[in-house]
């Protein structure tokens, strides 16, 4: 539920800020980035530091574009792909034309410029359903109010 992961994430969010006040050696991990880049001591007069909340809606945005947003997509392909064999069959002639048998070897960028009906399917697809529509805010400002309905 989505309570509970920002519960979670804002626990996350304190802790780091706390390791990063009490200086201790961290990576370059995106939250780190985040939270080092919008201190007192880097913003300038005319804007403020990220909250906490800012900080979680950015990390929800990045989980839902990067993660969430393909796996929908590929199970939107999968599924198209079976509602139209025909499209799958010239799909599979691509990629054996590409791949002949050696179909366990790692792909190339000279494989991915070959891929041009299997780049026509995914942007297709893409097209359909949209993922993006999914990472849907609420709006925080006072006395602003959007019904969902």
């Amino acid at each position: 539920n989505r309570n509970e992961t920002q519960k979670i994430i804002m626990k996350i969010i304190d802790h780091r800020r706390k390791e990063i006040e009490d200086h201790k050696e961290l990576g370059s991990d995106m939250l780190t980035l985040l939270i080092k880049a919008n201190t007192e001591q880097v913003v300038d007069e005319n804007s403020k530091p990220l909250t906490n909340d800012q900080i979680f809606h950015i990390l929800i945005e990045a989980i839902i574009g990067g993660i969430e947003t393909t796996a929908n997509l590929l199970c939107f392909v999968i599924y198209h792909m079976a509602h139209h064999p025909n499209v799958l069959v010239r799909l599979r002639e691509e990629l054996d034309t590409i791949f002949d048998s050696d179909n366990n070897r790692q792909i190339t960028m000279e494989d991915l410029s070959k891929m041009r009906y299997t780049e026509a399917i995914i942007k297709e697809c893409a097209r359909l359903i949209n993922p993006a529509k999914l990472a849907q805010r609420n709006s925080s400002l006072p006395g602003t109010i959007i019904d969902r309905e």
